[in-house]
């Protein structure tokens, strides 16, 4: 573990998903010395840590915290939990709509998960929704959408939508100030990840969300679209990492020989290794002796975790480029085939902004025509100087 702040620490505290008096004496000792609030503050906001920083700041009360920073905290964990409630709402009318048209869906993090993880949609930060449906599905999801107001400004015509959808993983729909992302698919197409929205509907499991009975993916499913949730991204957010350990601490039925068996089907074994290696080391999340083997046996995971921790406290967001970004994509994958389809798939895939190029749509017979496009604009961005 690479040398922290103070304040650092005291997230990594804050964030732990078990607080006993061991966890808590730490807090209190980390609290004792100076601490450079205003730091504390902005890099809690940037990992989105704010609520669960809140809840055990608050427990400490102003004897530790001064009061004119408590008071702060307070009102920006209450801003995010008025944003939470008004999303769970949307989230359970938008559910109810696809339901009585008989689209069966699934939410996809958001409040769900934040119920589902912390017992409350409040405690977890997010700023949009995320709901699965199967592909089979999405035109009549579409327009059920747009008969109740979403509106999108991402559907395409003909050849065009059918290379989207095919490569793509969502549409965003927004309605007033509210972003949501209709998904057929986990993720983009390149990353090779087939975990598909018709098992997540089989194993799906009931979670009451404001009163109401709904769906939401089993826990072996939901640790798994997690840890690949997060090496998607780099694992630049902590929270991501939180609710990682927090599914861990609060499902100790959960069944590791269904989630190493699908890990290794779904060919991301060391997404896992790299997640867990990372969860047990910042917030000492418990895993089986079995799986602390697997991730000591990996050297690659393990690497790549102390590349990701080595950004996250830095004075000012990280923002890793395309390129280091593909690179750890390519490296967080154990089997061959998984890098090779994610290159084929980064090189061949079409964008819009290869359509871009020309002033018209080309018809399905010519879509060939856009490969030439596309190398034409990757060279210019990251071969040719500027």
């Amino acid at each position: 573990m690479p040398e922290l702040s103070r304040e650092a620490q005291i997230l990594l505290h804050s964030a732990r998903p078990i607080f006993d008096e061991t966890a808590r004496a730490a807090l209190e000792n980390t609290l004792a010395a100076a601490t450079d609030w205003r730091r504390l503050i902005g890099l809690a906001k940037r990992h989105g840590l704010i609520p669960l920083l809140y809840r055990r700041l608050k427990d400490l009360g102003p004897t530790v915290v001064p009061p004119q920073v408590l008071s702060e905290i307070n009102l920006l964990a209450h801003e995010e939990a008025s944003f939470a409630l008004l999303l769970t709402g949307e989230l359970r009318a938008l559910l109810e709509l696809l339901t009585a048209r008989g689209i069966p869906a699934l939410p996809y993090k958001g409040p769900a998960l934040s119920v589902q993880l912390y017992g409350k949609p409040t405690l977890r930060h997010f700023n949009d929704l995320d709901v699965l449906i199967r592909p089979a599905d999405l035109l009549r999801a579409q327009n059920a959408l747009q008969a109740h107001g979403w509106k999108t400004e991402t559907l395409f015509q003909g050849a065009r939508q059918r290379l989207f959808e095919r490569h793509y993983d969502s549409y965003p729909y927004y309605r007033a100030n509210i972003l949501l992302e209709l998904h057929w698919s986990l993720v983009e197409r390149r990353f090779a990840f087939p975990l598909t929205v018709e098992e997540l509907l089989e194993r799906a499991r009931p979670l009451t969300l404001s009163g109401r009975e709904i769906l939401a993916p089993a826990p072996e499913d939901t640790l798994l679209m997690l840890c690949f949730h997060g090496a998607k991204h780099l694992w630049e957010r902590f929270a991501w990492l939180c609710d990682v350990a927090q599914l861990l601490a609060t499902q100790p039925a959960l069944d590791w020989d269904i989630t190493l068996q699908r890990a290794r089907r779904l060919g991301c074994e060391r997404v896992l290794w790299l997640s867990l290696s990372l969860a047990r080391e910042y917030l000492a999340a418990p895993l089986p002796a079995a799986v602390t083997r697997h991730i000591e046996a990996d050297t690659t995971a393990r690497a790549l975790a102390a590349q990701v921790a080595s950004h996250w406290f830095l004075p000012a967001a990280y923002n890793a480029d395309n390129l280091t970004r593909a690179q750890f994509h390519l490296q967080m994958r154990e089997r061959w085939r998984e890098r090779a389809l994610y290159r084929q798939r980064f090189y061949f895939r079409i964008t819009p902004d290869d359509w871009a190029l020309l002033p018209f749509a080309l018809p399905r017979p010519l879509l060939f025509l856009y490969a030439p496009l596309r190398w034409a604009r990757m060279l210019g961005k990251y071969v040719l100087p500027d």
